[in-house]
């Protein structure tokens, strides 16, 4: 069952920590995180996400790795909730950093 008008996109900061807000109120249920690619991959520890029953998904470093479409499924008793999100990875930072790393080097010539 997806939840409808859920918030669905999220941006996040390449190379900081990013939430995926899974939480749930259901003491005992099961929490898994898909990336929705072909095929589909459920996401791990091993993965970068760490699962916090208050917050949701807490990824501890956000890489492009985590860029594209996800699915929350929260299973109680036979019944599942779907929760989708669409995750853009805002790479602001780097682009701005490699910017001035071309800047002040010797092989760029400002005139």
């Amino acid at each position: 069952m997806e939840i409808p008008g859920y918030p669905n996109h999220l941006t996040m900061i390449y190379g900081k920590p990013g939430l995926i807000p899974c939480n749930t109120g259901f003491p005992g249920a099961t929490v898994e995180l898909y990336e929705e690619s072909f095929p589909k991959k459920k996401i791990t520890e091993q993965d970068g996400a760490v699962f916090d029953p208050h917050e949701g998904f807490v990824i501890q470093n956000v890489t492009s790795a985590f860029d594209g479409l996800f699915k929350c499924n929260v299973s109680v008793g036979n019944v599942t909730y779907n929760m989708t999100f669409t995750l853009l990875i805002n790479s602001k930072f780097i682009l701005h950093t490699l910017y001035f790393v071309f800047v002040n080097s010797d092989a760029v010539v400002m005139r």
